[in-house]
């Protein structure tokens, strides 16, 4: 029987949500590396705390992934429900300016 471990992303420091200050791709902020052999699942949310609704763009190793609209003054909003990932991939995130959206993460490692 497997067992889940939570643990903190290891793009947030502490485990508490973030501003998202990644504005393009080469900018990209890192919300978690995978680990290289046991699979995980990364739960994703996005607050926006500006006036008008902003895009966010979450990229899988340096490919953007999903663009996802964020109502203004929003949140939380699942972006990624249990993304199962395993092998060093990348989940990084960026938005169009370093001010308006905050994100919260989760990771569970599964262990067999």
């Amino acid at each position: 029987m497997s067992t889940y471990a939570t643990i903190i992303p290891s793009g947030l420091t502490n485990g508490a949500p973030e501003l998202i200050t990644g504005t393009n791709n080469a900018g990209r902020q890192e919300v978690h590396t995978a680990h290289a052999t046991l699979h995980e699942e990364l739960f994703l949310d996005v607050f926006n705390v500006s006036a008008a609704a902003k895009e966010l763009t979450v990229t899988l190793d340096g490919t953007d992934l999903i663009v996802v609209s964020i109502p203004s003054k929003v949140g939380p909003v699942r972006i990624l429900d249990g993304y199962r990932l395993t092998g060093g991939k990348i989940i990084a995130v960026y938005a169009p300016d370093a001010t308006s959206l905050v994100m919260a993460a989760n990771v569970n490692r599964i262990t067999p």
